[in-house]
């Protein structure tokens, strides 16, 4: 990933192993590799688990943005920012398009009047029946206009 101006996110690209920034909601290892490369490393997240990230307090009124990443996997994510209360703030929805070849999509966020402290960005897999089934994520980016 190339270094992005204003980027928000800590280690989008997951490349930092020793100091990843991630929390999982659930237990398991998120962040993969390639595995012909071992050099890509990308969060992998299984239905209904996620990960999240907390973005602090550099939002304020109204703040409108982009949130642009890669996807591919056999579910969708959901792409949410929320606050300390787990209360959900802005979220949209997104679907890959196949397993091997990556989709880069972007979303842009409005947040309200209300002034947010301690905001989050989370990322969780679409519930899927087959308990197996993933969603890779790779080159996270969130700007503020």
């Amino acid at each position: 990933m190339k270094y992005v101006l204003n980027n928000i996110v800590i280690n989008g690209d997951f490349e930092n192993l020793v100091n990843p920034q991630w929390e999982y909601s659930l237990t398991g290892e998120a962040i993969s590799s390639e595995s012909e490369t071992i050099t890509n490393h990308f969060a992998r997240i299984k239905s209904t688990e996620s990960i999240y990230q907390k973005l602090g307090d550099v939002f304020k009124q109204n703040d409108t943005g982009t949130i642009s990443l890669k996807l591919r996997g056999q579910t969708g994510l959901v792409v949410a920012i929320f606050r300390d209360e787990n209360k959900v703030v802005w979220s949209g929805n997104l679907t890959p398009t196949g397993v091997t070849e990556w989709d880069v999509f972007s979303l842009d966020f409005n947040l309200d009047a209300t002034n947010y402290t301690n905001l989050y960005i989370h990322l969780q897999a679409q519930y899927n029946s087959n308990g197996d089934a993933y969603v890779d994520i790779d080159d996270v980016v969130l700007v503020i206009d």
